[in-house]
């Protein structure tokens, strides 16, 4: 099957379904329509949700899966299904299963009763992959990580575990602030997540929770892996499923136009990205200033 049609059904279909569940989840929330409208646009046009919705990656599949799995907690409803689609989050990407845990601990906690039909929801897809291991690679517990064709790869992926050791602060800072892949630099909108955070806590603490916890897991984990930047590829790849959890919090910001301003310079940097490649030079410590912008002097609108 073509690419691009792999693309748009498993990277930008996800997507347009997860903003109108992010937008219903605002919604909930109190947030009032204009403020939910803008954080819905920030997160698809200014996050790494949107250069992420344009190629084969896994990355915005798993972001709706798990995002819908906690939505159907939220709404304390639909249990099953919550495990269910959280199983396929789990083995589309072994990544999530700690975010699986803790969807799991938040329904412990705000509807114990229906604990079961999550946890029983979470066991097909669990046995679909261990059969596939069995079929594929020998035995139920081998994963295809372990067999890795490239020397550097098969190295690094065989320390701790696939590649993630101990946190590393230099790799923080380069998941982070970095031009190289920092987050907050692509996306500088995101700093705003951080003073909306107090209404947030103050409005939903239950949420706020399990929110903090799926953005410090990610955060650390992008800083424990062996190669944080991701290879050849725009922004901090690894943290694109934390990303509906934490533009929630924007919501929560007073100031309107700090945020619609703050939508348009990510925009310009997203944008001017995606316009060129987005697939960046690993190598290269400022992409943005040594290769994008020449790209885009050369010829603003296309892509090479």
């Amino acid at each position: 099957m073509n690419r691009q049609i792999l693309s748009f059904i498993f990277s930008a279909l996800p997507t347009i379904i997860l903003v109108f569940y992010l937008y219903k989840f605002l919604s909930q929330l109190n947030i009032d329509e204009t403020k939910a409208k803008i954080v819905v646009l920030g997160y698809s046009l200014v996050t790494l949700a949107f250069p992420f919705s344009l190629v084969f990656y896994p990355y915005q599949l798993v972001s709706l899966l798990i995002f819908l799995s906690f939505y159907f907690a939220f709404r304390r409803e639909k249990y099953f299904l919550s495990g269910l689609i959280s199983g396929l989050a789990g083995i589309c990407e072994y990544t999530i299963v700690p975010v699986v845990f803790f969807i799991f601990t938040y329904i412990f906690f705000t509807n114990r009763k229906k604990i079961g039909n999550f946890v029983i929801g979470t066991i097909p897809f669990i046995l679909v992959n261990l059969l596939y291991n069995k079929i594929c690679f020998g035995s139920f517990l081998s994963v295809g990580y372990s067999y890795e064709f490239t020397r550097q790869f098969n190295v690094e992926m065989s320390k701790g575990l696939f590649g993630i050791s101990r946190f590393n602060f230099s790799n923080f800072q380069t998941i982070t602030i970095s031009p190289y892949r920092g987050l907050f630099f692509y996306s500088p909108w995101l700093f705003l997540t951080f003073f909306g955070i107090r209404n947030f806590y103050k409005n939903f603490k239950q949420e706020f929770i399990l929110f903090s916890a799926i953005t410090v897991y990610f955060f650390i984990l992008g800083s424990s892996y062996w190669n944080p930047g991701g290879g050849k590829i725009i922004g901090p790849r690894f943290l694109v499923p934390m990303l509906p959890f934490f533009v929630a919090f924007s919501g929560f910001v007073k100031r309107k136009l700090i945020i619609i301003c703050s939508v348009f310079v990510s925009f310009l940097i997203i944008f001017s990205v995606v316009s060129t490649d987005i697939h960046l030079e690993e190598f290269e410590l400022n992409p943005i200033i040594n290769n994008v912008i020449p790209e885009q002097s050369a010829c603003p609108f296309c892509r090479t």
